[in-house]
């Protein structure tokens, strides 16, 4: 599987599966520490699209929001002054942004875009 780091090198990170989720084994490179070699699981799941209001008429809103959860095993901030709240999967900012960048750029050819043949816009010949 191909995974963009945060400055822009792709590398090629083995994927396993299993009953409903997908896995990969950390390797820690250059700045190993206790998590190196662990197995880090990962499931998703895609929620249903949301209806907007615009002008008093419904329109769908195609939005792809990453909602990262952190499940067994991922430790969660306990201290404010973090970039994230107390509760939240202590996951810092920059491996989420790289998790948020990759699953986008996987989802994006499944997401619907709005097509032009279904526009509201009327045009008229002159």
């Amino acid at each position: 599987m191909p995974v963009i780091l945060p400055n822009g090198e792709t590398i090629h990170v083995p994927v396993g599966y299993g009953d409903g989720y997908a896995y990969c084994i950390k390797e820690a490179g250059d700045d190993p520490d206790v998590t190196n070699g662990l197995e880090i699981r990962a499931t998703c799941q895609m929620r249903n699209e949301e209806l907007e209001m615009r002008n008093g008429n419904e329109e769908m809103r195609h939005d792809t929001r990453v909602e990262i959860i952190g499940g067994e095993g991922v430790g969660r901030f306990t201290l404010p002054g973090f970039d994230y709240p107390p509760g939240e999967a202590a996951i810092n900012k920059a491996p989420r942004q790289m998790i948020e960048q990759n699953i986008k750029s996987i989802l994006s050819p499944l997401t619907p875009h709005p097509s032009p043949l279904t526009s509201n816009h009327h045009h008229q010949r002159s």
